[in-house]
């Protein structure tokens, strides 16, 4: 389960979940119940809603910031929203889209966010704080091979994989359940990229 703080701000941003007019599927659909999930720039959860009857849902409270826009589900490989940048002046966002395929069993962005997802390249682990499971996301606009390296506040490495950051977006969970709780530091590292963060395992 994603944990975090309640925010609190003037902005939010809001969108629907629709199924995808494909084999399988009869027209547009609402996805009801998914749980969306707002992320800021250093992987914190900022909000967390549901989607209603007409799949829509608003992560209202945000602060001004940037914010990652993530479908959770466990049946389907999302694909986020990135780069939807609240301010004092346009607070709010209302077109952060997603389609539900059925057949490949995916969700990903609308047209307009499949646009915006090439602009930057970054990598941001998630949930912060973690009961052990955490994803390791990425928009690439290469392929590239990272290093993940999780240490101790000491320095001392407590894990140590080699990832492939596909071109585009991805998601890979890495299981940190043997951890003990307390802080802890990732490094993902390729060759145009290096990300710091601190995280807190929570059991």
């Amino acid at each position: 389960m994603l944990t975090g703080t309640a925010s609190s701000g003037p902005g939010f941003i809001s969108g629907s979940v629709l199924t995808g007019a494909n084999k399988g599927t009869s027209g547009s659909i609402p996805v009801v119940g998914l749980h969306m999930v707002a992320l800021t720039s250093t992987g914190s959860v900022a909000q967390m809603a549901y989607t209603d009857a007409t799949g829509a849902y608003t992560l209202s409270n945000l602060p001004v910031g940037t914010y990652t826009v993530f479908p959770d589900s466990l049946n389907y490989l999302t694909t986020p929203y990135t780069s939807i940048t609240l301010t004092s002046g346009t607070p709010t966002y209302n077109t952060a889209a997603f389609t539900q395929h059925t057949l490949s069993k995916t969700i990903t962005p609308g047209a307009e966010a499949v646009k915006n997802l090439s602009v930057v390249s970054f990598v941001v682990a998630f949930p912060n704080p973690t009961s052990g499971r955490l994803n390791i996301m990425w928009n690439e606009k290469t392929t590239e091979n990272a290093s993940v390296v999780i240490s101790d506040i000491t320095g001392r490495q407590v894990y140590i994989a080699n990832l492939t950051l596909m071109d585009g977006n991805g998601i890979s969970p890495i299981d940190l359940s043997a951890l003990n709780n307390g802080l802890y530091i990732v490094n993902v590292k390729t060759a145009t990229m290096n990300y710091n963060n601190k995280i807190e395992i929570r059991h």
